[in-house]
């Protein structure tokens, strides 16, 4: 039965039961009371007075509009937009692909890593990202957080459809992105911290990678002596090396330092110490900005030695070859000796970069 417009009685006009039936009983069937029949019931408009019982749902579900539906409503799981769950993720110290589900889905949302050398931790793509987002649209979001439990960079890359902002690379710390569904096929991902300000009010500075293990060598040709791997820098980022060196008793001669970066010998080697039958040791600094088209050149390393209890020299080095231009990977301290009774070691190689923002 349906419901029927309530009739406008006139005067003196016998009322029958059938008209009572059709305008009073069926109408009160049609009300709240009469349709439901179980605790949590709700009654809701099928078409314009028409009204029906939405049985109620199963525990921990919702009313949600789903115009398939004959009563355009349906229950079912709140979906990741609305309700956040977050479970972590433990990496493991390697470059990895978050997927989406760890990012955005109920398996995960936070993760921690303690890397040994800096690591890229990649993105899923953003047509996955977004397939994980059960019932996203446009403007749907859902953030996750990164722990970084050492000192070395851990940088966030794009997959494919992804596109980053804001602040990618921790470093010793943690931070949080929200991801942003765009389309089907585009997410964007923001960047909830602020640039960590150096002090003095200048731009962060951040320990990208280093060696701390001494290598040494007895060689009379240069050689890779200590290598700094693993690292993502970028053209155009301000970087500089910090290293020590040292020569050991054997022979009156020298011992030498250089600096390669990635295959490329930027800074040939350099003598250090007085060349006596004696100990000694050296600092070697290296700044640029890395591989910038046209100042390729536009590099100095610098080392400084004591040559005794009043003199210290410091030598001043330009580099003489082009930087590569590919994303800066290794730094290398190079080295010789110039009598092989002697050996050249090198320690302590820290990288650091500058914000360039």
């Amino acid at each position: 039965m349906a419901w029927t417009a309530p009739r406008t009685w006139v005067v003196g006009e016998v009322v029958t039961a059938a008209l009572g039936n059709v305008h009073w009983r069926d109408n009160l069937l049609q009300t709240a009371p009469a349709l439901v029949t179980t605790k949590g019931d709700i009654v809701v408009a099928t078409a314009a007075n028409t009204i029906a019982r939405l049985a109620v749902g199963a525990n921990n579900r919702v009313p949600i509009a789903d115009s398939a539906e004959a009563t355009g409503l349906r229950y079912g799981p709140v979906t990741p937009a609305e309700v956040q769950t977050k479970a972590t993720v433990a990496l493991a110290d390697a470059a990895a692909t978050l997927t989406a589900a760890q990012m955005v889905g109920s398996s995960g949302g936070v993760f921690t890593i303690t890397p040994t050398v800096a690591r890229i931790l990649t993105t899923d793509t953003a047509t996955a990202i977004a397939s994980a987002l059960t019932g996203s649209q446009a403007g749907t979001w859902r953030a996750f957080t990164i722990i970084n439990l050492a000192a070395f960079n851990v940088t966030l890359a794009a997959g494919t459809g992804v596109t980053l902002t804001g602040r990618m690379v921790i470093n010793n710390e943690s931070s949080t992105w929200l991801v942003r569904v765009d389309s089907s096929t585009t997410v964007t991902i923001y960047s909830m911290a602020l640039a960590a300000a150096a002090s003095g009010g200048g731009g962060a500075v951040t320990r990208a990678g280093g060696n701390t293990t001494e290598a040494t060598t007895t060689s009379t040709v240069a050689v890779d002596v200590l290598t700094v791997a693993a690292l993502s820098i970028a053209v155009g980022v301000p970087v500089k090396t910090v290293s020590v060196s040292r020569k050991s008793t054997g022979a009156a001669d020298g011992a030498y330092h250089g600096l390669k970066l990635n295959t490329t010998e930027v800074r040939t080697i350099v003598k250090f110490g007085t060349g006596a039958n004696a100990v000694e040791s050296a600092g070697y600094i290296a700044e640029f900005i890395y591989g910038v088209t046209n100042y390729l050149r536009a590099g100095r390393a610098f080392g400084w030695q004591s040559d005794s209890d009043t003199a210290f020299n410091i030598v001043n080095q330009y580099f003489p070859v082009d930087m590569p231009t590919a994303t800066l990977t290794d730094v290398v301290i190079r080295g010789t000796v110039g009598n092989g009774s002697t050996t050249m070691g090198a320690d302590e190689c820290h990288v650091y970069t500058h914000s360039v923002s």
